[in-house]
């Protein structure tokens, strides 16, 4: 039977492009709107049209920073306004008017945000993790409730537009200030009491920090990653590496989409044995990489110099079926012990007419997978150091980022 191991889908929009995002830091999903201001919104399915209808966060902000949570209806029209002042005060704005609940964030398990008098560091905090509920919404006569964790308040007559449903909600950051954080632990969509909807961030995206020239693999760049379109992880790099990590898998599935306006760079993943080094533990490639769908084996060269073969991965070209810009591919691969198969779109894939692909490195003892790394960019777009003392030059080709867009993640184990 399939156990599934791993689920991630990004379900949230962010619409500036201007904030920093790390899903599954800490169990969070993390909003930084350090470098620009963050609006990021998940849609609510079903909208909210009843009273016994519900939506909560559990979420934490750093404190001294403003942040709003703001509701929609179908048509982007504002229609609750909930704002968190600098100092941690809790209110609700609608036009001209302001509605002070008499709420505050909290620190250090209960300490009250807004007195100074305990204030004694003088820096940025973390508030605790809050929740947060809108609920018994009475849409026709302009009420909710709204609670922060065991404090509940009737707020009425501060709707900014009268509507029939509320379909989507916002998060936001009101300046753009170092430091102005919102980490996400937990989205919950609840009709009647009965739970329809649960987001966590159990899984950590971490993505490799650029190593310093002289450093092992110094020729790889930074990569930032935001959700796009309640659907898509975008990756942004000139070629960069983003890793998850997940208990060991002998026989398993991946599940997974992707998208990218440029088929001529690398958008690949990556299926490894993580062995402490940056990519040794590598055993298959799978994906797109100069206008053809592409995966990777195992082949020999041989050395004139000791006279043997030695163990090479060979890039695998696909020539047919051909990748189009922008259209969205599902790939399917399994592996055991043997190799791996791969699957576009339904269509198995072959390699010299066998279904079954030999793995990277395979002189290695197979032990099973346990990391999944995204791949885009293109190799020789940062010049490691030993490139730039020989007086190597960077290729013009590419003077933008690469975009490549992934969704839908499901690992399974088959072992058992």
């Amino acid at each position: 039977m399939d156990r599934l191991i791993l689920q991630q889908d990004f379900n949230w929009h962010d619409d500036l492009g201007s904030g920093r995002y790390h899903f599954g830091d800490n169990e969070y999903l993390i909003m930084d709107g350090s470098e620009g201001r963050i609006k990021c919104s998940r849609l609510i399915t079903p909208p909210l049209v009843v009273s016994g209808d519900s939506i909560e966060l559990h979420i934490r902000f750093v404190l001294g920073r403003s942040y709003g949570i703001i509701l929609y209806n179908s048509s982007d029209q504002i229609v609750v306004q909930c704002v968190i002042d600098d100092n941690g005060w809790v209110s609700f704005r609608a036009g001209d008017r302001i509605f002070e609940t008499g709420f505050f964030l909290t620190y250090s398990y209960g300490i009250p945000s807004v007195d100074n008098e305990f204030r004694t560091q003088k820096c940025p905090l973390d508030s605790d993790e809050h929740l947060i509920r809108f609920d018994q919404f009475n849409l026709e006569n302009d009420a909710f409730q709204f609670t922060l964790d065991d404090k509940l308040i009737t707020i009425e007559e501060m709707f900014e537009n009268r509507m029939s449903e509320i379909s989507k909600i916002e998060l936001q950051t009101s300046k753009i200030e170092a430091g102005s954080l919102i980490r996400l632990k937990c989205y919950r969509r609840k009709v009647e009491d009965k739970l329809l909807e649960e987001e966590t961030f159990d899984w950590n995206w971490c993505p490799i920090d650029p190593p310093p020239d002289g450093f092992p693999y110094d020729h790889v760049s930074e990569l930032s990653v935001r959700p796009m379109g309640y659907h898509w992880l975008e990756t942004s790099t000139y070629y960069g590496w983003l890793k998850v990590r997940f208990p060991k898998i002998l026989i398993g599935k991946l599940d997974f989409q992707l998208m990218t306006p440029d088929i001529h760079r690398e958008s690949v993943i990556l299926l490894e044995e993580d062995d402490g080094t940056f990519d040794q533990g590598q055993r298959l490639h799978a994906g797109i990489l100069k206008d053809k769908f592409i995966v990777t084996g195992a082949s020999k060269k041989y050395s004139h110099k000791f006279k043997k073969f030695f163990p090479k991965d060979a890039h695998i070209f696909f020539q047919e079926p051909k990748p189009e810009p922008k259209q969205i591919y599902r790939f399917r691969v399994g592996w055991n012990k043997q190799g791996y198969r791969v699957c576009i779109n339904n269509h198995l894939m072959k390699y010299q007419d066998t279904e079954v692909i030999p793995y990277q490195y395979s002189h290695r003892p197979f032990k099973g997978i346990d990391t999944l790394t995204l791949h885009p960019g293109m190799h020789g777009v940062r010049l490691s150091l030993e490139q730039k003392l020989a007086g190597e030059m960077p290729t013009p080709n590419h003077p933008e980022p690469h975009l490549a867009y992934w969704g839908k993640f499901r690992i399974y184990d088959l072992s058992t």
